[in-house]
């Protein structure tokens, strides 16, 4: 018996060190029995090469610790054949009685196909079929979401025989959408259920007949003796006695080992992702500089819905996030309430709406004609113009003039403090504090630095807010023709025209959001469209042909020409497909408990939406890699929340409230820019120079600076 009970310690053993001294222990009683276990495959019988708990356990010795045949560690081998047999036996012949009388009930296929059938087929009438290709066939079909809001698009390839919501190739079951496609177009989806659920496969893997097991002697015999002894105990560990009966053989008593059972999740198990470690999850794996672009290769491996743990309690909103608006006292950070609910509909009824960016017309046309003089100046003596440094300074100008009615020249201090302002607070906002990931760490970011200069910036802001709202509350300030942002919040605020009490804070953390997103956004996407431009020379001629044959001679190109230029509006629809403000879109965080895809999504669980990679997904675009604006002309999707395959501002109740006033700014700026100038590569670069790589932040930069030469045209006057 010692040496079954070393057989048995070998088997269930995990450390190979000490395995190693078992096996020894075991050449040392018999070497014959040593030689038999030394030749098996480990990875069958010892714990050895166990992965996530599970394996597979084949010999007699240890084919109990998965808990198949319960107590029969010690049985003999023919005793585990004859057990192993009568339960298959048996499992087949109630299967094939199942089989007959699904037979003659007249199914077609197995009551799990049967039922996940019809539990799609019931919802058919909730899809639309958006267009079908005979060619390909395929077809796209959109869906509402189940809580009602939103749509949903999937793409069905009958031939193929997949659907992208997963269900019809993980079932072989023809899901919901696959059913509508089929039935808009007389295809058969009976054809489409896989093989295996059809009844006769069915009746036929199950109709066996099975011979007598053979005796004991049919099998290999190591030459050593296994018998079973009831009087012996499998452990010695502490724990509770428990009696166990294996098939009316025999009685005997194991000591159930007391082991600590891993804590369960309330929840089934989410989306798929990367291994992380503990307390910091996959922090050491997180690239912050293109988070975006390393979300999308992960995808690749793990699918559209992925899940990773940043840090042991990351947070929705980061420090420095929260810090520069005012404890969330904004609308863009600020979480989910009847106070958020009351600062949305103040942007976008009063301060962001379409009567109110047209009344900001003539402060647009204004500084995007100054911009122009001023590069006709360096045209004319040949400079290079740093365009990005130009376009910050155009949409910094442009939003202190639409959100405090004055610029740096008119008592906003010098335009480097403004400049380092809004650079630092930038910085801050999108900065990389480990607090956030791992809250009891905050000491580190005390100890870089990182703390200090958040309150310093945080200081220098305020301080700078309560300078322009102290201006804006001076009796002897004269009354504004056109009154900014900012008039009108403290109109809003004195009057108490809102549901709830506007504060001060309420105040600055909303100039915040217009300060940093709307000079951020707008310079970026205007200097990634003349990016794009100047490496597609063709669309370039394009676009100013159309913009000098609608101007002609007129000199600039104003609001009211906007409209008639279509092909514009698919360059910069083209642009912030391929390079969307903020590739990943703000985070949001779910209220309660939700379904995504099958996923079951705890409450309190961040979620990025990757506007990035959805942009650039080959199952809605051809070629997506590729600058095409021509893609835009023959179609009606839109940029602004209405079609889910290009979302550069977000969607739903948290998209951007200022769309409307950062197309204005781009769109007059880029016209204008193309309709005075021809654009040249600085002497010495080539069109393969112009690189398209991303500073880190939330809003995607261009990393190198883009340098052109402008050629003013001969009879235009800026």
């Amino acid at each position: 018996m010692v040496l079954k009970d070393l057989c048995w310690q070998a088997g269930s053993e995990y450390q190979l060190r000490k395995f190693n001294r078992i096996m020894e222990e075991i050449k040392k009683q018999n070497v014959k029995a040593f030689a038999y276990l030394d030749q098996i495959n480990k990875e069958k019988w010892t714990a050895l090469m166990m992965v996530d708990g599970m394996r597979i356990l084949t010999t007699n010795m240890s084919e109990c610790i998965n808990g198949v045949l319960k107590g029969a560690r010690r049985l003999p081998v023919s005793a585990l054949v004859e057990i192993t047999l009568e339960r298959t036996v048996h499992y087949f012949r109630v299967q094939a009685i199942k089989g007959h009388k699904m037979l003659q009930n007249n199914q077609l296929w197995t009551d799990f196909a049967c039922k996940m059938f019809i539990s799609w087929q019931q919802k058919v009438v909730e899809h639309t079929v958006m267009k079908y290709s005979h060619s390909q066939q395929s077809a796209s079909v959109v869906t509402r979401r189940q809580n009602g809001h939103g749509m949903n698009a999937h793409v069905v390839k009958i031939a193929n025989r997949e659907c992208s919501c997963g269900k019809w190739n993980q079932f072989g079951i023809p899901c919901s959408h696959t059913q509508k496609v089929c039935g808009a177009y007389n295809i058969s989806v009976a054809s489409m259920v896989k093989d295996y659920y059809d009844l006769m496969a069915y009746n036929n893997t199950y109709s066996k007949h099975f011979e007598p097991v053979q005796s004991e002697d049919y099998w290999d015999d190591p030459n050593f003796q296994l018998v079973h002894d009831p009087t012996i105990r499998i452990s010695t560990r502490p724990g509770r006695n428990q009696t166990t009966r294996i098939h009316n053989e025999m009685d005997w008593r194991k000591t159930r080992a007391r082991r600590r059972r891993p804590r369960k999740s309330p929840y089934p198990p989410g989306p798929p992702g990367p291994p992380g470690l503990p307390f910091i999850g996959n922090l050491h794996q997180f690239d912050t500089s293109t988070p975006h672009i390393y979300l999308w290769r992960l995808s690749k491996k793990y699918g559209p819905i992925m899940f990773m743990k940043i840090g042991s309690k990351p947070q929705a909103e980061g420090l420095g996030q929260y810090k520069l608006s005012y404890n969330s006292s904004d609308v863009a950070f600020a979480p989910y309430s009847d106070s958020w609910r009351e600062l949305r509909k103040i942007c976008v009824l009063h301060l962001l709406s379409s009567k109110q960016v047209q009344s900001f017309r003539p402060v647009r046309e204004d500084e995007v004609f100054r911009m122009i003089r001023n590069l006709s100046v360096r045209a004319s003596s040949g400079e290079v113009a740093n365009l990005s440094s130009i376009m910050v300074t155009l949409t910094s100008t442009l939003i202190c003039r639409i959100a405090f009615g004055k610029t740096s020249d008119e008592g906003l201090g010098s335009q480097r403090t403004f400049d380092e302002l809004m650079i630092e607070s930038q910085a801050m906002q999108g900065g990389f504090f480990l607090s956030d990931y791992i809250p009891s760490l905050s000491w580190v970011d005390k100890l870089t630095g990182m703390i200090s200069r958040l309150e310093k910036i945080c200081k220098d802001l305020d301080e700078f807010y309560q300078e322009l709202i102290d201006d804006h509350l001076d009796p002897n300030r004269p009354k504004p023709a056109n009154p900014d942002i900012l008039d009108l919040l403290i109109q809003l605020k004195e009057e108490n025209l809102c549901s709830i009490e506007l504060t001060w804070n309420h105040i600055k953390a909303i100039l915040m959001d217009i300060f940093i997103a709307g000079t951020d956004t707008g310079a970026a996407a205007i200097i990634w469209a003349m990016t794009a431009l100047i490496k597609n020379p063709t669309t370039m001629k394009k676009l100013q042909r159309e913009i000098r044959e609608l101007i002609g001679e007129k000199g600039k190109v104003t609001e009211e020409d906007l409209p008639k230029l279509s092909y514009l509006n698919a360059v910069i629809k083209e642009t912030l497909r391929l390079y969307p403000p903020t590739p990943l879109l703000l985070p949001r965080e779910t209220l309660e408990k939700c379904n995504i895809e099958g996923y079951i999504i705890p409450p309190k669980t961040l979620v990025y939406i990757n506007a990035w990679a959805i942009a650039r997904d080959p199952e809605y675009w051809e070629c997506p890699n590729e600058f095409v604006p021509e893609r835009f002309l023959n179609t009606k999707v839109d940029i602004t929340g209405q079609d889910f395959q290009v979302i550069p501002f977000g969607a739903g109740r948290r998209g951007c409230p200022g769309i409307l006033m950062g197309l204005a700014m781009v769109e007059l700026a880029l016209a204008n820019l193309l309709y005075t100038f021809d654009w040249e590569l600085p002497a010495g670069m080539k069109r393969e120079d112009i690189d398209t790589a991303v500073l880190p932040g939330l809003t995607m930069h261009k990393k190198n600076p883009l340098c052109l030469v402008p050629k003013q045209i001969k009879g235009l006057n800026a």
